[in-house]
């Protein structure tokens, strides 16, 4: 919301700066005398931190309404931590790990039709039963520019590893398993982003070779590249600051 010389009077999600806050909290608004009380005035502070929505914005929010639950694929294994992400024709896209036997594997399915239909569910990974996964980190699908990309961890060589695999045909096919982390031991708890350039942004937990939690790998790979950069230590946590597994 626009102001006058002094700056906008509304500065979205923060309500500390906002002139509009700063008047009415002073007692300076609404002029000819302020006869808000202590909780209109909180009111309005909770209304500029929750984005300052137009009263149109808010009744676009409060009549959504949801189906109610339904299987997307039915089937006999377990099934657990999914992730989604839509694309801008309109498509969602799902992962999950299914439990197949002593095997885990990481599957795809798609929907165009807001959820009515899902496309015939099919294996990301071409390297079966070595999935890896924790609440706090299932398998992570991102799209950019009609390519879907999906990250997850592996333990196929002993060692826990980050491998990310990509479809070009809105997940008909994948293609082969790549290897994405790039220390020598244990590699974890990886999350992805895409930026508005294409760039791939992963980071990912590193281990000794004592299994002691040894630091937090940045690597990014730009759109049309085979490979991401050297991993780099982000220097943001330590031996101390270690996800549990459990929670």
């Amino acid at each position: 919301m626009n102001g006058g010389n002094s700056g906008p009077a509304i500065i979205p999600f923060d309500h500390e700066n906002s002139l509009l806050w700063i008047k009415v909290d002073s007692g300076n608004m609404p002029p000819n005398g302020n006869d808000l009380t202590a909780e209109e005035v909180e009111l309005i502070a909770e209304w500029i931190d929750e984005g300052a929505l137009a009263e149109a914005e808010y009744q676009m929010e409060l009549n959504l309404t949801f189906q109610g639950e339904q299987n997307m694929i039915p089937t006999e294994s377990d099934e657990k931590f999914p992730d989604m992400v839509a694309d801008d024709d309109g498509n969602i896209h799902f992962v999950w790990y299914a439990q197949e036997g002593s095997g885990r594997n990481v599957v795809y399915t798609r929907t165009n039709d807001s959820g009515s239909s899902f496309s015939t569910p099919i294996q990301v990974n071409q390297t079966s039963g070595n999935i890896i996964g924790y609440p706090q980190s299932g398998p992570i699908v991102r799209v950019y520019n009609g390519i879907l990309y999906v990250v997850y961890m592996d333990n196929r060589n002993g060692g826990m590893g980050v491998y990310m695999n990509k479809s070009e045909d809105d997940g008909n096919s994948w293609g082969e398993d790549k290897l994405i982390s790039d220390q020598m031991y244990m590699q974890m708890y990886p999350e992805m982003e895409i930026d508005s350039e294409g760039t791939l942004h992963l980071i990912y937990y590193s281990y000794a070779a004592n299994n002691l939690f040894q630091d937090v790998r940045y690597a990014t790979m730009e759109a049309g590249d085979m490979a991401f950069s050297p991993s780099t230590a982000m220097g943001l946590v330590d031996e101390y600051q270690e996800p549990c597994d459990c929670c």
